[in-house]
């Protein structure tokens, strides 16, 4: 994103904001897409009467345990859902002289 092809101040404020979270997440080495989800969930899940605490703004980092775990949980869902891992690579069959894959029955 870039500030410089925003409509106004506020958006251009908005997308800095957006900039910095996923550069936040990439210098620490989690998936942006995901932590983006992760932050969705977590203020979905949150009570919006309840007081924003110090401990819930940590637990919001991509440093954090909680998102560690999210993260993990995540990347297994894709891995499960493709029927593909390290120990379980996908079967490929050649059709026509090119290459496909074939999908996992459920």
């Amino acid at each position: 994103m870039n500030s410089l092809f925003s409509y106004s101040i506020t958006g251009a404020e908005d997308n800095a904001i957006i900039e910095s979270l996923a550069e936040t997440a990439k210098a620490n080495h989690a998936n942006p897409r995901i932590y983006f989800q992760y932050l969705i969930d977590r203020m979905m899940d949150r009570n919006r009467s309840a007081r924003i605490t110090e401990s819930f703004l940590k637990e919001l980092m991509p440093w954090s345990d909680s998102y560690h775990e999210y993260e993990a949980g995540k990347k297994r869902e894709i891995v499960d859902y493709m029927g593909t891992g390290p120990d379980k690579p996908p079967k490929v069959r050649v059709v026509d002289g090119k290459k496909k894959l074939i999908q996992p029955s459920a």
